[in-house]
């Protein structure tokens, strides 16, 4: 295969150069978002409270719900690795997580081309495959919208994949360990990469295949006791939450559900095409295509990525709540390193054919337009390419005037684009939730009113305002604070 490379058939700094470049561009988009205070409480705000609580060494608890229930963070989210990450925010501040996340995303593009190096791909697909993973669309919704765990472990499956194709077995156990504490749901994921590596190796090493199956048995045994033991405590019910209200169907178990798509194979599959009601659902089918224009296909050529996809899919479409059928926010991410990874494994078969270079090519190209038209341009929080996406829309004078004057100990209420830079303290509720509060700190204009429509958030402005049991301390176009009355 004679394709031009301007650097020696050994050199891969292109491919590492690469990778800090795409840093750069997350580092736009993220920072300046949260700078430009286009993060939220949901879900920014949410785990800042808990690296903030974990940091003085106290239980979390996130109060920044619907409801302004006060609800065990590890019982919500069972993501241990805030705790791990939580020293980190004495230097970074309120950044310290997008800061985290933008690590990962780099790793993985740095593990992608040391597992280029130890299977012997040239340059040219190292560089490619580094390309290919920072053109899909995942990897721009995730990174425009907040902070989430998922991302990070998402990020770590090129590293684990590398450890365990060299037989690095502590640095192995150390990045499974780390991808598991990252969110209950990780766990079964891994149960199933566990399975497709299995089915990978099985002509090769039996110490691997050894390790191998403790990971199966310790993915399964993870996942049954978080999901259906600790946070039902944690929470004083007979299930996770999260489980609970978006893939049981009705009032079925666990087990009546599995049952229930077994016996119904035809309903199974039109769930991964049809909404609640029975209908085609459009943000569904947006997703299958984007998926097809990212490069599916690698892994229909290496089917044991497809059964790393599964629990993936599953999530993705099996999902009662729509929002994890869109192409927007975190619920995508897995599927970036998996089609990352089964395309180095398609370059390692086929002994770097032309046809493969050219299918990465093709994808890259596909897969950064579906990214550009339908992620990155979609608004000033994404498209850092736009001077929209610099500019604050509140005056920011007036809001970190604001700020400075609420006492760091002090309850507070907020908007929720405030929320993230106002949640290193123990009790923090999202307005129109006051309860207890001893500040309400609202914005007035560009709102993100969700659940309420802008009129009704409104009106909860105007009963605060005229409240008996607040005082009006600070005024400005874009924001105002109450004071609780003594």
């Amino acid at each position: 295969m004679n394709i031009n490379w301007p650097l020696k058939k050994d050199d891969y700094r292109y491919s590492y150069l690469l990778a800090i470049f795409f840093g750069l561009i997350y580092s736009l988009i993220s920072l300046i978002n949260h700078y430009n205070f286009r993060t939220h409480a949901l879900d920014l705000g949410m785990f800042n409270q808990a690296i903030y609580s974990y940091s003085n060494f106290s239980p979390a608890y996130f109060t920044q719900g619907l409801n302004g229930e006060s609800v065990d963070y590890l019982g919500d989210h069972f993501s241990v690795i805030t705790i791990v990450l939580s020293p980190l925010r004495f230097v970074f501040g309120t950044f310290t997580l997008l800061i985290v996340q933008i690590v990962a995303m780099v790793i993985a593009s740095i593990f992608l081309v040391k597992l280029s190096r130890y299977h012997l791909i040239s340059p040219k697909f190292s560089f490619f495959l580094v390309l290919l993973f920072n053109c899909i669309w995942g990897t721009y919704a995730a990174i425009s919208f907040d902070f989430h765990t998922n991302v990070i472990a998402a990020c770590l499956l090129p590293a684990l994949i590398y450890y365990h194709d060299k037989q690095s077995v502590w640095k192995f156990w150390i990045v499974f360990v780390a991808m598991i504490l990252c969110k209950e749901n990780i766990s079964l994921w891994l149960f199933f990469i566990a399975l497709g590596l299995l089915i990978r190796d099985k002509a090769k090493s039996m110490v691997g295949n050894r390790r191998i199956l403790l990971t199966l048995t310790i993915s399964a045994a993870y996942f049954y006791s978080v999901v259906f033991l600790i946070m039902p405590w944690l929470n004083a019910q007979d299930l996770s939450p999260t489980f609970k209200e978006n893939f049981l169907i009705g009032d079925k178990s666990v087990t009546e559900t599995m049952l229930h798509y077994l016996r119904n194979p035809s309903e199974l599959f039109n769930s991964l095409f049809q909404n609640t009601q029975g209908n085609v659902s459009k943000s569904k089918i947006l997703t299958w295509s984007f998926l097809g224009a990212s490069g599916l296909v690698f892994t229909l050529l290496r089917p044991y990525y497809l059964l790393m996809l599964i629990p993936i899919l599953a999530q993705k479409f099996l999902s009662l709540n729509g929002h994890f059928w869109d192409i927007h926010g975190q619920y995508s991410i897995e599927f970036v390193p998996l089609i990352v990874l089964a395309a180095l494994d398609v370059v390692v078969y086929y002994k770097s054919s032309k046809t493969s270079f050219y299918l990465m090519v093709l994808f890259c190209i596909s897969s950064y337009y579906c990214s550009y038209r339908e992620v990155i341009k979609r608004n000033a929080t994404n498209n850092f390419l736009s001077f929209d996406h610099y500019r604050c829309d509140l005056n920011r004078s007036e809001i970190e005037h604001m700020i400075s004057i609420i006492p760091d100990n002090a309850v507070v209420s907020s908007s929720s684009r405030l929320a993230p830079h106002l949640s290193f303290r123990n009790k923090i509720f999202c307005f129109p939730v006051v309860n207890e509060a001893d500040f309400v700190a609202i914005t007035l204009k560009n709102l993100t009113t969700y659940p309420l429509t802008e009129l009704e958030y409104l009106d909860r402005v105007k009963n605060v305002s005229e409240s008996k049991d607040y005082q009006l301390l600070y005024s400005g176009n874009d924001c105002v604070l109450f004071r609780r009355i003594d």
